[in-house]
């Protein structure tokens, strides 16, 4: 079970996927970065690694690979996207009208 919402990510090279979980974000950091030396980008390796081996929490993992992402523009933003509550209460009031 994720202790994360997925989100989407894009490599440099612009292959895109859905990240839902720890093997996702380990897939994610072998995979094309602009800048693979920089601070954020080595220590969500770490933290990813130390949680896959149990020595941290992966919620913590996960911070870490979203600030790196984020900070080198990984983070695929759907903007046309209703929030999940949104999507729910819109699918709730049609069941109620249509019954």
């Amino acid at each position: 079970m994720a202790c994360f919402t997925p989100v989407s990510f894009r490599t440099a090279c612009g292959s895109k996927f859905v990240i839902r979980n720890m093997a996702d974000m380990a897939n994610a950091m072998r995979r094309s970065w602009p800048d693979k030396d920089c601070e954020s980008y080595l220590r969500a390796v770490d933290l990813i690694e130390r949680a896959q081996e149990g020595e941290c929490s992966p919620r913590a993992a996960f911070g870490a690979f979203m600030k790196a992402a984020t900070e080198q523009n990984r983070i695929v933003r759907n903007r046309h996207r209703f929030p999940r509550e949104i999507a729910h209460t819109l699918a709730d009031i049609s069941k109620f009208v249509a019954s």
